[in-house]
């Protein structure tokens, strides 16, 4: 808007010439170039400081997102001090449906189990066959009918295999195997002992 105000000013002062240079100081007074200037400067620190606002609020979106994102679902969180374990539980070698079908219930069931995936002998043998890969006379050694069915499972808490195992306990031949550390020892230990 400089070049209107300008244009205004030089026809203003052709049709007022012949009032003089009192008609100029009245048309823009003394120190009147600094009034556009400070309105220029009063918008761009307002842009300034609303761009600054929007990159703050931006940042503080994202970093709100990414740690709800990678948070885990209160269920699935372990009490401080807890570790997660995993278990398997394996069938008899003459196990029937409904036997694997329980089994399956009560892990599925249980309060500390998170996930529960069944592997028949087949994908055993795959599995083992993967494992030693390197050793191949062993691969040949096993068939797969000579591995068991299994339930594989996770434990949020390592201290919830002693309560999953008791509602185990009630199957045949079920065997349990948790990669759980053992819990420490309630008495101390004493030298000599």
């Amino acid at each position: 808007m400089p070049e209107f105000d300008d244009r205004f000013d030089d026809r203003l002062r052709t049709a007022l010439g012949a009032l003089g240079d009192a008609a100029e100081q009245r048309v823009r007074p003394a120190g009147a170039a600094a009034v556009p200037a400070a309105g220029r400067r009063r918008r761009r620190t307002v842009r300034s400081a609303g761009a600054a606002l929007a990159l703050v609020l931006a940042g503080g979106v994202a970093t709100g997102w990414w740690l709800v994102r990678d948070a885990a679902p209160a269920d699935r969180v372990a009490a401080p001090g807890c570790a997660p374990a995993i278990g398997t539980a394996f069938l008899p070698h003459q196990t029937t449906d409904e036997v694997r079908a329980r089994v399956g219930t009560v892990l599925a069931g249980s309060p500390g189990v998170g996930s529960v995936d069944y592997e028949s002998r087949e994908e055993a043998y795959r599995r083992f066959a993967e494992l030693y890969r390197d050793s191949p006379d062993l691969v040949e050694s096993v068939r797969p009918d000579s591995l068991p069915e299994s339930w594989r499972f996770t434990l949020r808490c390592a201290a919830d295999f002693p309560a999953v195992a008791e509602r185990l306990a009630a199957l045949p031949d079920v065997t349990l195997v948790c990669s759980c550390d053992p819990p420490p020892s309630s008495k101390p230990s004493r030298p000599g002992d």
